[in-house]
């Protein structure tokens, strides 16, 4: 992996870093020192229990916004869109600023 893709993982981790340390202040980036905890895939610790993987830039496809533009929020409503590939779980993704009203 060239320097460039990894700064801008490195930013894009530090972004994250930034809007949790709003909910929990000990929020850091995870540096992966041994193979092993590379595989856990974690890029930012919340807590002792939580963790979360950031993705940035071409990995995220431009059609999760396209989603998210259908359902315009009115009036301070949450919305969020829910997607399932076959034989995968349902997942949902939201606005920052819509999950930061549930938590």
């Amino acid at each position: 992996m060239g320097k460039q893709q990894r700064d801008k993982g490195k930013r894009g981790e530090l972004g994250a870093v930034h809007h949790w340390q709003d909910v929990f202040p000990d929020a850091h980036r995870h540096l992966e020192f041994q193979k092993g905890e590379a595989e856990r895939g974690i890029d930012v610790i919340l807590n002792d229990k939580m963790g979360i993987q950031v993705k940035v830039g071409n990995q995220v496809p431009k059609k999760v916004y396209d989603f998210l533009e259908q359902i315009q929020n009115k009036d301070g409503e949450l919305n969020w869109v829910e997607c399932k590939r076959d034989n995968k779980k349902w997942v949902a993704i939201l606005r920052w600023e819509d999950f930061k009203k549930l938590i």
